[in-house]
């Protein structure tokens, strides 16, 4: 009988230059896998990353403010690395948008 496969969750964090797509571009993508537990509870589930991206434009200055990314930081980062990091799980991706969903803490249970 065949094992299995463990419910899993990489749930994609993006700063971006502004709020307007196309007009503003990603500067930084980060990632953390979440996996359903036993008892039904998400976990998080090994490390989780983060990388600077080059937007192909300048960060303005209120955004600077806010993620405090600087275009030095970015200048010489790989453009176009959004589809490689939600791909390396295939079929578990979860885009997470400000304005559209959050995974509740009360939800997520704390590393051990």
């Amino acid at each position: 009988m065949q094992r299995p496969q463990p419910q899993i969750i990489r749930v994609i964090d993006l700063e971006t230059t502004g709020q307007a797509p196309p007009t503003h571009g990603v500067c930084e993508i980060g990632w953390q896998d979440v996996a359903l537990g036993k008892d039904g509870r998400w976990e998080l589930e090994g490390e989780g990353g983060s990388i600077l991206v080059n937007p192909g434009r300048p960060i303005p200055p209120i955004t600077q403010a806010i993620h405090h990314i600087l275009d030095e930081q970015v200048a010489d980062a790989p453009g176009g690395m959004t589809s490689r990091v939600a791909c390396s799980i295939p079929g578990r991706a979860a885009w997470r948008w400000r304005r559209i969903a959050r995974i509740s803490s009360s939800n997520i249970a704390p590393r051990p």
